[in-house]
């Protein structure tokens, strides 16, 4: 269901809309997490080690798909705050052509930069062979991918964070089961995990594109709509490209961070990759304020409702560093039992490395 934002006590919009964002943030981390715990306990450490090398790669994908597509979809908020229904649609396919072209850019970027940019992560010989084959498979899905973060970022922007969290849950168990029976049933190893974690995001973007052409014909677009200028490609990209570059700055970080832990062994990359999934679980209550700020000031920036912006933010800020102490005290007390879920009977040095 569509929301106006622009009316009614901010906190009482935002909390109940973030609330669904948060449990699909968890949920699309769960993508991965999944596979490392499937792909952990099923095939060995080393085949764990050999996706947890790889991961920050798959991570950074992931967060540029996010941002773009979040980052086009504000103007698409801010029309529909400022009911501009025609303005809205075309800003929709302002999004579906800029994303189409981003997302086949950084296919063709990490097709020609992935062989010097494994050799850079210092992939270890033994798990090269599964670690290339897991990425490119990913890189090869980025379009599932894209449409799915598109698809549901434009249902934010115009108030609706439920029905995204529905067809994420859905698509998470699509993909648990293919990749048990892609490892274990097809003994596909580690390709099979990166199989089912692609088409269980198609599906996810598939039930997207069903929902908005049965439940919403004011989001359908027309040829007419793709008569765009640069004004309104600015529009978007201005928006886009720096919430891209910000959510991107973080997975380059753990880029240099692997590329160090992968000297070491298959032992403290299997220990790493675990802590940092520990962490991103810890972060996604402060990610998912911040996009359900995003949506919330784009429809009032749209209103020109700027007081309500200005409250919001202050109240959000609070609230996100209520998380953040409380994230980390839980992580703190607990790490070793989460540790503990990513491994069967993992070794004294596995959990040493995840622990620190």
């Amino acid at each position: 269901m569509l929301q106006n934002m622009t009316e009614g006590a901010p906190l009482k919009l935002i909390i109940p809309f973030m609330v669904p964002l948060l449990i699909g943030n968890v949920f699309q981390q769960l993508y991965n997490i999944a596979d490392i715990i499937i792909v952990g306990r099923t095939i060995g450490v080393n085949a764990l080690a050999a996706v947890g090398a790889v991961s920050p790669l798959f991570m950074l994908t992931m967060v540029l798909t996010i941002g773009l597509s979040n980052g086009f979809t504000v103007v698409t908020g801010q029309r529909y705050g400022a009911q501009d229904m025609q303005g809205m649609r075309r800003s929709i396919a302002t999004c579906v052509v800029l994303s189409l072209f981003f997302v086949l850019l950084i296919m063709g970027i990490m097709h020609l930069v992935i062989d010097p940019m494994l050799v850079m992560m210092n992939i270890p010989p033994e798990l090269m062979e599964d670690a290339y084959a897991y990425v490119m498979i990913i890189v090869d899905g980025l379009l599932a991918m894209m449409a799915y973060n598109l698809l549901s970022g434009i249902m934010r922007s115009l108030g609706d964070s439920k029905t995204p969290l529905y067809f994420l849950i859905i698509s998470s168990i699509v993909n648990i089961i293919l990749a048990l029976v892609f490892i274990i049933c097809f003994g596909w190893g580690v390709p099979g995990s990166a199989f089912a974690l692609v088409i269980a995001q198609a599906f996810s973007a598939v039930l997207c594109v069903i929902y908005i052409y049965k439940r919403f014909p004011q989001l359908h677009i027309h040829r007419s709509d793709f008569n765009l200028d640069w004004p309104e490609l600015w529009a978007h990209l201005r928006m886009g490209l720096p919430m891209a570059v910000q959510f991107s700055v973080l997975g380059l970080g753990i880029i240099i961070l692997q590329s160090v832990c992968n000297k070491f062994g298959s032992d403290q990359i299997a220990g790493f990759t675990t802590a940092m999934r520990v962490e991103q679980l810890a972060l996604q209550p402060m990610i998912s304020f911040g996009i359900a700020m995003a949506v919330f000031t784009a429809q009032n920036f749209g209103a020109r409702r700027f007081d309500r912006i200005r409250d919001a933010v202050r109240r959000c800020s609070l609230l996100t560093l209520a998380f953040s102490l409380f994230a980390a005290v839980v992580v703190f007390a607990f790490g070793e039992e989460v540790i503990g879920i990513f491994l069967d009977n993992p070794s004294p040095t596995v959990m040493q490395a995840a622990h620190l």
